[in-house]
């Protein structure tokens, strides 16, 4: 690797004590930082030090089906709990103990007892939950901490005034029901049923930190700063509670590059910082960087340490150097413009719904790579971590999602749902945009994208994931039924157009599909063109009665040759039309929903998506070899 260049130094504004011995950087922008919860939202860190204290375990739970515990104080401290039962957190309330679908939803009450011990002055409190589904709030002994309506993304609250001598109680109030004020929204095409199994609880990790009145909770990286593809801006958030200014003894950032090459480090020492949101950005150019590329998912490392009297904290962040670019016919991620053999997968284990042990992690990403799958859409909603950082240090490149999902033009035109689907496209990015693997941000899902609202529901989503991270493309994926793209408005505000379609399996004959996607390219002949969704239902061991060939739209036999044979013969068509990016079958493996399709007489697993290339269990369906080697030999090539 070349020298680096000399780094740019600039004193660090913000920092009160004149004449600052070493320059860190300089301020930057606070109006930007996305509060929430009344603390900015934190970046996804790759370590922390001294680690969070976990939470998770068994802890006390109670359904609440007539809604009764707020009015009875089920929050309270010191109530006896006895007689609930228990729940596994992380984990979800609608499995049985057994992997059974346990169909409640509602209210329900989860509570655990914390050890915090006496707090000094200058600590304070966090507590972080991966992720609660769907409308929660939160008590510490008695005491109300926070609330949250952001179903997928992690949340933090600074819980310091809740301290109190001896154990706390620590109790969460879920209520899962999905509504038409909520995001996911209930749908006008299928009212009180959702596309997916809306797993209620804390499905994600929860932990506790005590740490100093200043805090780091931004660490993140944008290559190709200043039009220099070598060029990257660090940007370090620091958030100082309480009424007082806190004395730092040292601030510093390392950058390392890949394998631990020329580590570098910036430092400010003895300085004072003010109440509130402070943003320190540093620039740094190399001659020549090492890129991270799906051959070599190079990834450098950026350290930011905060020293007080008594405690040193640190926060690890990971990013890469490569420029997404989108063409007429491809998505580039610097020189390669490979073709994207993708799959869409929900995060559903037949064990434990929503959260996933690591096991059953390198078994999906352990099938994914025998698939050759190099694309990933992860569901209609932002991602494990674990997941998107795994993918990352495969190489698998990813189109990231909220969870907008067939919204209707009175949806599209509400502004408080409109204001959810922003904030929540906002804290995924500020969760995930160091991860290199994410080239895209996917607004929405099969929204009315031919109604005079989707263009400006659309275009404002766009301009905020423009504003918030240049550095990647914009997506959607868009309803390709029939007559969907006469007058289409969301396509033209976004930079990759998706295509949702099902010809041939809900709706006219598979070879319909050439039509909407010529209708597609002639509309809109400089947007690469992907399909995103597209498929059909098979019964793991089931064999297809009669010679293969169009099946009745409402009496499919959902067997695995079948289903093989419907892929096969789409990606035929694909091949003999040329003009698309990439191909996603949907789905990886079949998962819980709660509508069931008409397709079948009657539907052969109640609440199961079955358009898995495998089971629920992993077991491989003909399929799945089907569309691994037209992954490995298509015509179109790359």
């Amino acid at each position: 690797m070349n020298a680096p260049r000399t780094p740019v130094l600039l004193c660090l504004l913000l920092l009160l004590a004149p004449g600052c011995p070493t320059a860190l950087g300089e301020s930057g922008p606070v109006d930007d930082v996305l509060v929430l919860d009344g603390l900015p939202v934190e970046t996804g860190f790759e370590a922390v030090y001294p680690p969070w204290t976990s939470l998770d375990g068994t802890w006390s739970f109670r359904e609440d089906p007539d809604d009764v515990g707020l009015a009875e104080g089920w929050e309270a401290a010191g109530l006896d709990r006895s007689g609930w039962d228990t729940q596994a957190v992380p984990g979800t309330f609608n499995k049985d103990a057994d992997g059974a679908l346990a169909p409640y939803e509602g209210v329900a009450w989860y509570a655990t007892t914390v050890e915090v011990g006496e707090l000094d002055p200058d600590r304070r409190l966090h507590l972080r939950f991966g992720a609660c589904f769907l409308d929660c709030t939160f008590w510490l002994d008695g005491e109300e901490i926070g609330h949250t309506d952001r179903p997928y993304l992690p949340l933090h609250f600074d819980a310091t005034d809740a301290v109190a001598a001896g154990p706390l109680d620590l109790v969460v109030r879920v209520d899962s029901r999905i509504r038409e004020t909520t995001v996911p929204v209930d749908t006008l095409m299928h009212p009180g049923s959702h596309g997916w199994w809306p797993y209620g609880g804390l499905t994600r990790g929860v932990s506790m930190e005590v740490g100093p009145r200043a805090w780091i909770f931004d660490l993140t990286a944008i290559p190709g700063h200043d039009d220099d593809e070598n060029a990257v801006r660090m940007r370090i958030g620091v958030y100082v509670a309480g009424d007082d200014e806190v004395f730092v003894d040292r601030l510093s950032l390392a950058l390392t590059e890949p394998g631990g090459e020329d580590p570098l480090t910036w430092e400010a020492s003895k300085v004072k910082l003010a109440p509130g949101l402070h943003v320190m950005l540093v620039d740094h150019a190399y001659d020549e960087t090492r890129r991270w590329s799906r051959a070599d998912p190079a990834l450098y490392e950026m350290t930011a340490a905060l020293e007080t009297d008594d405690m040193e904290v640190e926060r690890t962040a990971r990013f890469g150097f490569r420029t997404v670019r989108a063409h007429a016919d491809r998505v580039s991620v610097d020189n390669d413009h490979a073709f994207l053999y993708a799959v869409s997968r929900h995060e559903d284990d037949p064990e434990t719904g929503p959260w996933q042990d690591q096991q059953h992690l390198d078994l999906d990403l352990a099938l994914l790579t025998e698939l050759g799958a190099n694309h990933i859409r992860p569901g209609h909603y932002p991602a494990d971590e674990r997941w998107l950082r795994m993918l990352r240090d495969e190489g698998i490149t990813i189109a990231e999602e909220i969870p907008v999902y067939q919204w209707d033009p009175t949806q599209m035109a509400d502004d408080a749902l409109v204001d959810q689907a922003r904030t929540q496209l906002r804290a995924m990015i500020q969760r995930d945009r160091n991860n290199p693997a994410i080239i895209m941000w996917s607004l929405m899902n099969e929204v009315h994208s031919w109604a005079p609202e989707a263009g400006a529901f659309a275009a404002e989503l766009a301009a905020v994931a423009n504003e918030d991270d240049p550095t990647r493309l914009t997506t959607a994926a868009l309803l390709a039924m029939p007559g969907a793209f006469l007058d289409e408005q969301v396509a033209p505000e976004i930079d990759v157009i998706g295509l949702n379609e099902y010809y041939g399996w809900y709706y006219q004959s598979s070879g319909d599909v050439v039509g909407a996607l010529e209708a597609t390219r002639e509309a809109f002949p400089d947007h690469p063109i992907m399909v995103t969704e597209f498929g059909a239902g098979a019964v793991y061991g089931v064999e297809h009665e009669g010679e293969l060939g169009p099946e009745p739209l409402d009496d499919h036999q959902y067997s695995e040759d079948w289903q093989a044979y419907y892929l096969d013969h789409h990606m035929g068509l694909y091949d003999g039309w040329g003009g698309l990016c990439g191909v996603q079958p949907w789905a990886f493996a079949d998962f819980h929903m709660e509508w069931n399709p008409t397709t079948g007489d009657p539907h052969p697993a109640e609440f199961t998506n079955l358009k898995g290339l495998v089971t629920m269990d992993r077991e491989k369906k003909q399929s799945f070899d089907v569309v691994g080697a037209w992954f490995e030999d298509h015509g179109l090539g790359d």
